[in-house]
């Protein structure tokens, strides 16, 4: 029998890709969408890991999308997250992508659409911030 010497085996290399930190991650599903709230209820897929005020990207079909600020409340896994911009719908994709800098949440705060005349004037489970519609006009 032969024996190799383990300086003639190939070496393995462990090549890990890196993982950026602020990669955004799929943390749910847009639930529930009050119509005129101006709120959405985010079905989390599991620990939620998002702060108060964090953003969140929802993604939906045709293109759809949304930004959306998490509130703080919570009731079981549905969060309540106002609606900042774009156009949500029951089952869209919820998005969170971390921020290395908190400051640069604290500048997003002035403008963040609490108040949002007119929105979810159409009814049903859509709602559009921010964009008016020529029945609305």
């Amino acid at each position: 029998m032969g024996m190799l010497a383990s300086c003639a085996l190939p070496k393995k290399t462990e090549e890990r890709a890196v993982v950026s930190e602020t990669r955004p991650r799929l943390v749910g599903r847009i639930a529930a969408v009050p119509a005129g709230m101006g709120f959405v209820l985010v079905e989390s897929y599991g620990p939620w890991r998002v702060p108060e005020g964090g953003l969140l990207s929802g993604l939906g079909e045709e293109g759809r999308s949304s930004s959306l600020i998490v509130t703080g409340e919570r009731l079981g896994r549905h969060l309540a997250a106002d609606v900042r911009s774009g156009e949500v719908m029951v089952g869209d994709s919820v998005y969170y992508r971390p921020v290395k800098d908190p400051e640069v949440l604290e500048g997003n705060e002035t403008n963040s659409g609490s108040t949002l005349p007119g929105a979810g004037e159409e009814g049903g489970d859509s709602q559009k911030v921010g964009v008016k519609s020529a029945e609305g006009s």
